[in-house]
């Protein structure tokens, strides 16, 4: 009795079939995760918190607040526009820490599963030229102040 060798299937898939299947699934991943943002995009963002932050700055000072809270505001209602609460969050959580027209939008802790955001002032010191500094130095020294 001869015993015939094993014939690969038609239907089987090769090694190559199974990478390329998995790349497919890997290109698709990754363009979900993404970032769909587009320079007029950024520039929209970027013009919405320039009008929104001083606003909740003005409702809301230094207490914190969730985004919902946003939407029961009809003057916060018409800047916001026809964006989402989930998109708010989000726009908010990309411009974490920056400084917009005087104002920085950070993070607060939780409160019930909700992110709390409070809206604070930047203050941004101009830089001094360097003869005002030595003059200051110069100051300094001649008063026997002892520079840090």
């Amino acid at each position: 009795m001869k015993l015939k060798a094993a014939q690969p299937e038609k239907s089987a898939r090769t090694d190559t079939d199974i990478l390329l299947e998995i790349l497919d699934r890997v290109r698709r991943i990754e363009d979900r995760m993404e970032p769909r943002q587009t320079a007029e995009d950024a520039d929209e963002d970027m013009s919405l918190l320039k009008r929104l932050l001083p606003a909740l700055g003005g409702k809301y000072g230094p207490s914190t607040f969730v985004t919902a809270e946003l939407f029961s505001d009809e003057v916060l209602r018409v800047l916001i526009g026809d964006r989402s609460r989930h998109q708010i969050g989000n726009l908010f959580g990309r411009f974490v820490g920056i400084p917009i027209d005087g104002y920085v939008l950070n993070r607060s802790g939780k409160e019930h599963n909700a992110r709390l955001w409070v809206v604070e002032r930047s203050l941004k010191l101009p830089e001094l030229p360097e003869s005002i500094l030595q003059r200051a130095t110069a100051c300094d020294n001649r008063l026997g102040v002892k520079s840090s």
